[in-house]
């Protein structure tokens, strides 16, 4: 009743911040509980409620359109999810039954249902989010409910609670990098001020992300001739995920990013072969961009 997010939100929220996709992770923020407790309450109370936007499990989107009821008083609702509410709102269930299953037996059934639609490392990410939620849940059920609970089998025979296994670690997205083709060298570039407009105090969205003349241009032509790009930045690295999301909009590719940098100078140390320098520096004014950088140029010999 009321599915709050879909398969896609935790791939926006991963482009939103660390903080965002950890609370996203969470079940207990991927539905509309006060929606779903007014409609059980209209439920109990003898009236007809429509779902608009329900979400539908063969499409993966909230594309349909569900009615429920009238009920009769004497009727029993059955109200069934992973995570059934806050604690607060559990007070208005009268009972809850919670199915013991073995976790092995989760997952393959997970398995077997969607492994027509998601492959099975989506399969295996999703199953380790829910279990991460359904543990939350279950303990708050043994610590605050233990009288209307109870526990069965598969079998509909009363049992013990489900055995938890502990989940320490969450899947997060990783992004695709398109390697260059050559081996040329690599270029430690900045953001701020270099590459992007810099603001004193960047918002975190990223909203405000403004290249630069050139900047697009510049690394497109540098990655197709070979060099590897690693962006520098004294942003934080829980707070870089919409910046690099925003990049990649821009069209710009990148290999790695290094943040936390301290605000200064930074300097590039590397050993010289067989007489050819291999450490430059370029020195740019803030907010003029990198379109006039020679690093074509920089493998010429010293007076040649």
């Amino acid at each position: 009743m009321g599915l709050h997010g879909e398969t896609g939100v935790l791939q926006s929220q991963w482009h939103a911040g660390m903080f965002a996709y950890l609370g996203s992770v969470n079940q207990f923020s991927w539905w509309d509980f006060p929606q779903i407790f007014e409609d059980l309450r209209h439920l109990r109370l003898g009236e007809e409620v429509t779902i608009e936007s329900a979400y539908n499990r063969n499409t993966g989107r909230k594309d349909k359109a569900v009615t429920v009821g009238p009920v009769t008083p004497a009727s029993v609702i059955l109200y069934e999810n992973c995570v059934l509410g806050w604690s607060h709102q559990m007070q208005y269930l009268d009972a809850v039954l919670v199915l013991n299953t073995p976790i092995q037996t989760c997952f393959e059934k997970t398995l077997e249902r969607d492994r027509g639609r998601r492959n099975v490392c989506d399969i295996a990410a999703r199953f380790l989010v829910t279990t991460y939620s359904e543990n939350i849940f279950l303990d708050s059920l043994e610590q605050g409910f233990t009288g209307k609970v109870f526990p069965i089998n598969r079998q509909g025979e009363f049992s013990s609670m489900p055995e938890r296994v502990s989940v320490k670690d969450v899947p997060v997205p990783l992004p695709t990098i398109t390697k260059p083709s050559g081996f040329k060298g690599t270029v430690f570039v900045d953001l701020d001020g270099t590459l992007v407009k810099h603001y004193p105090v960047p918002q975190p969205s990223a909203e405000d992300l403004e290249l630069l003349p050139g900047t697009v241009e510049k690394l497109s032509a540098l990655r197709d001739a070979g060099y590897t790009l690693i962006l520098t930045t004294s942003r934080v690295h829980y707070n870089i995920w919409p910046v690099l999301h925003r990049l990649k909009e821009f069209g710009i590719e990148f290999d790695q990013v290094v943040c936390d940098l301290p605000i200064g100078p930074r300097h590039l140390i590397n050993d010289n072969k067989d007489g050819e320098c291999r450490a430059y520096a370029h020195p740019v004014l803030r907010d003029v961009g990198i379109a006039n950088i020679p690093i074509e140029d920089s493998h010429a010999p010293p007076g040649g």
